[in-house]
């Protein structure tokens, strides 16, 4: 079937730009993009709900995508975006050392502070989803979502004392004060963070099933602790990050990280054949596990 999207469109599999745990991407020219969703049962709720909700953002410093059209060819659903310029930044860190590392390492950190500007209202939760979770405070949908991730036979598998570490980490998140609510995108990782050749973001891409009403700092610790993921050089960077971070907004929102940390890493963790990621996460949970106990 997308073969036949493909040829309804002039594209060619060489043209795919990157695909992700929901979608197919293919350049169609330069200012546009073609998606093509997985075939779920809500794929065409979601991306109606992406549709009105990137429709709606307030202006950033930086592009962010926005949906053109929705249709089906042969019974494919598809969606025609903008093309936002630059290269991620996935591709351009690793040939970076030095002060231009450290220059695009603030610049990324810059995306997850410009979030705090999505002020929005409603009830805490998910944004776009086919059945989003809602809760009235924060530390309860969290809690509430922690419950679903644990349920997952690869980690009991693969972490004998889950168990108690899901108690130990739902009481802390239920222990959580209700934040001035944002939009979370809660994916900010170098492959969503499009930059130029002078090391400035051109844009921020994938709000999907991450993105949700919550705790801007969420976004500060995603980007922080995400970058740990595949990256040779993780410690040095996450330490010149959280410098910056300490010295911006202070010494207590860290008190929130390791939580946030802890909680993606759950979020996270649904597919062991992605092996990198699911190490990570598994790193993430069993340290949560010997200091929480500890």
């Amino acid at each position: 079937m997308e073969t036949a999207i493909l040829q309804h469109f002039g594209l060619a599999p060489a043209d795919r730009l990157g695909s992700g745990w929901e979608s197919r991407i293919y350049a169609l020219g330069t200012s546009r993009i073609l998606r093509i969703p997985n075939a779920d049962p809500g794929a065409e709720v979601v991306l109606r709900a992406q549709a009105e909700f990137t429709a709606g953002l307030p202006p950033m410093p930086f592009a962010l995508p926005v949906v053109r059209d929705i249709g089906y060819h042969e019974g494919t659903l598809y969606s025609i975006e903008d093309r936002i310029p630059g290269r991620s930044m996935a591709e351009i860190l690793p040939e970076l050392d030095g002060e231009r590392r450290r220059t695009a390492l603030a610049a990324y950190l810059a995306v997850a502070e410009a979030m705090v500007a999505m002020r929005t209202e409603g009830d805490y939760g998910d944004l776009l989803l086919a059945q989003p979770l809602k809760r009235a405070h924060w530390g309860e949908y969290l809690a509430a979502r922690l419950q679903g991730f644990a349920d997952n036979a690869a980690l009991a598998s693969d972490i004998p004392d889950l168990e108690a570490i899901v108690g130990r980490l739902t009481a802390r998140l239920l222990a959580l004060p209700d934040p001035e609510k944002c939009v979370v995108h809660g994916d900010i990782w170098p492959p969503n963070v499009m930059m130029d050749d002078d090391l400035r973001v051109t844009g921020l891409i994938d709000f999907s099933f991450t993105t949700r009403v919550g705790d801007s700092v969420m976004d500060l610790a995603g980007a922080v602790y995400f970058l740990q993921i595949a990256n040779p050089q993780g410690p040095e960077d996450n330490a010149f990050l959280m410098d910056l971070i300490e010295a911006r907004h202070g010494p207590a929102v860290r008190d929130r990280f390791g939580l946030y940390a802890v909680w993606f890493a759950f979020s996270f963790a649904f597919n062991p054949e992605m092996t990198v990621v699911y190490a990570w996460c598994l790193d993430l949970i069993r340290q949560f596990g010997l200091d929480s106990a500890a």
